[in-house]
């Protein structure tokens, strides 16, 4: 609507509210605007996968946001996944108060919806892309664990579309990665089982559930 780029609109929201916390800002307060944060995150991604702007997800996930911490008087400069905020205010609401729910987090994010943009369907989806990104961004242990995935059913277009030899090429392109490494990481789950809710059975979907690998590129 503003004749701008998602991302750039993104990266300013993100770094205006990461930064109200000044030094010595109250823990819970930290908690809930990091909180803040982590849904604004994944509600542009949602955005852009809405529009199907690839470019643009991939400038929100590769850039680098400045970060004023609120425990120390400097400043430092963060990929999305150090973002990552997990809120234990939630969780002791959430325990205190008998809900049960898998994530209290979780099920406020996907409360707060405006269609056909942001959406349960939406935002799990995009929470889940920005878990499969991260080990093809970089090989450091930085993860996205994604606190939606229990909501998400259906397929993932971003890897259904893999089967496209062109679209293939442009993927890789486009996140600097060579062939094999992305199949390495297609097959090979890299984070295991290991990113589960504790009350949950069922671990987060991997890449290789919404694409058989050997598809990938095989269509004109």
């Amino acid at each position: 609507e503003n004749e701008g780029k998602i991302s750039d609109f993104a990266v300013r929201l993100v770094e205006q509210v990461i930064n109200c916390c000044p030094l010595g800002t109250p823990d819970i307060k930290v908690d809930l605007i990091y909180s803040i944060v982590h849904e604004l995150l994944i509600c542009m991604v949602a955005l852009t996968i809405y529009y199907e702007e690839l470019d643009e997800m991939k400038a929100i996930l590769s850039y680098r946001y400045s970060l004023k911490s609120p425990y120390r008087d400097s400043n430092s400069f963060v990929t999305y996944s150090d973002l990552y905020h997990y809120s234990r205010y939630f969780e002791m609401i959430n325990k205190k108060e008998g809900r049960q729910l898998i994530s209290l987090q979780a099920d406020q994010m996907i409360s707060r919806t405006q269609y056909p943009y942001i959406t349960r369907e939406t935002l799990s989806e995009a929470d889940l892309v920005m878990h499969h990104i991260r080990p093809i961004l970089s090989s450091s242990e930085n993860y996205w664990f994604p606190l939606l995935y229990t909501y998400f059913k259906g397929g993932i277009k971003l890897w259904a579309e893999l089967r496209s030899k062109s679209y293939l090429e442009r993927f890789k392109k486009m996140f600097s990665i060579d062939q094999e490494k992305l199949f390495n990481i297609i097959a090979n789950n890299p984070y295991k089982e290991t990113m589960r809710h504790e009350r949950s059975w069922e671990s987060a979907p991997w890449i290789s559930d919404f694409i058989d690998i050997d598809s990938i590129g095989k269509d004109a």
